[in-house]
């Protein structure tokens, strides 16, 4: 967990260089949060030790 921790920078701005990439219309879909959800996990999954991320819960989803 530590280890995770320490590559919260990381994994904020792999995050974000994903999501700012993305168009609103990538939203829409009704299938848009799974496909969203299994992008977000494979970009983690590469930046953190192996098996350490295994999924990713959306909690809140902003539009602007």
């Amino acid at each position: 967990q530590d280890e995770l921790a320490g590559l919260v920078p990381k994994f904020r701005d792999v995050l974000n260089t994903y999501l700012r990439a993305a168009a609103a219309r990538d939203f829409e879909s009704p299938a848009a949060m799974s496909r969203i959800r299994a992008h977000i996990a494979r970009r983690l999954q590469i930046v953190a030790p192996e098996d350490s991320i295994d999924g990713v819960l959306v909690t809140e989803f902003i539009l602007d």
